[in-house]
């Protein structure tokens, strides 16, 4: 799973420049609570919100397109 279209909340837009566009989540954290913390920790910075990817998901969904 991936967390993508991060709104990160900072001071200064140079902030802005050093942080993720996305970050790589953990199998083991899958609650929404949980993957926010993640996110905040890893990084040190809180965020607004962000959308999560499954990339397994993704990967089916793209074979079946692919067949068709």
């Amino acid at each position: 799973m991936k967390a993508t279209n991060i709104i990160w909340d900072v001071d200064c837009e140079e902030d802005l420049e050093h942080l993720p566009t996305e970050i790589d989540i953990p199998s083991g954290v899958k609650d929404e609570d949980e993957i926010s913390d993640y996110i905040s920790d890893k990084t040190g910075f809180c965020h607004k919100g962000f959308v999560l990817e499954d990339e397994l998901y993704k990967d089916l969904l793209m074979e079946q397109q692919e067949q068709m």
